[in-house]
């Protein structure tokens, strides 16, 4: 099998990179509060992508929240862990601003499990909470007006 047909080459920058993971975000979807997107680790030995309706808006929220309380106080672990079991990010940051970073990444949740661990400085922090803003910018949740009160 050409396994190069299996894997979806992602076009244009992600809209999110943290390390070796990137995120696209192909679009809204038509559930509230969630979004379509393309995610990517890819090292130099192994390439793991998913893809689809599986990450929230409010999953974004909780990486800028994270983000900022690790830049803040330079000390703690802070975790995302999403609502489709398709992504887990856990970031650890000693007092000297070094950032260990554990990804867990699966397309396939009932055959696959991937675990990445990579290291980053909190210097990336700022353009990571930077990034996903933007994202949830473009991507507003759609909360449907009430008619009845013309709210």
């Amino acid at each position: 099998m050409d396994w190069s047909q299996v894997l979806q080459q992602p076009s244009g920058v992600p809209d999110i990179k943290l390390g070796p993971l990137s995120m696209w975000v192909l679009d809204g979807s038509r559930y509230e509060g969630w979004l379509n997107v393309r995610l990517q680790v890819a090292t130099r030995s192994a390439v793991v992508q998913a893809e689809g309706e599986i990450l929230r808006r409010d999953e974004i929220a909780t990486l800028i929240a994270g983000s900022r309380w690790l830049y803040d106080k330079l000390s703690g672990r802070v975790e995302m862990r999403g609502l489709e079991p398709n992504l887990a990010i856990a970031m650890e940051i000693d007092g000297q601003g070094h950032i260990s970073v554990e990804v867990d990444l699966t397309g396939d949740v009932m055959t696959q499990r991937h675990h990445f661990e990579f290291e980053l400085d909190q210097t990336y922090l700022p353009e990571i909470i930077q990034a996903c803003e933007k994202v949830l910018t473009k991507y507003p949740t759609q909360t449907p007006r009430n008619q009845w009160y013309g709210g």
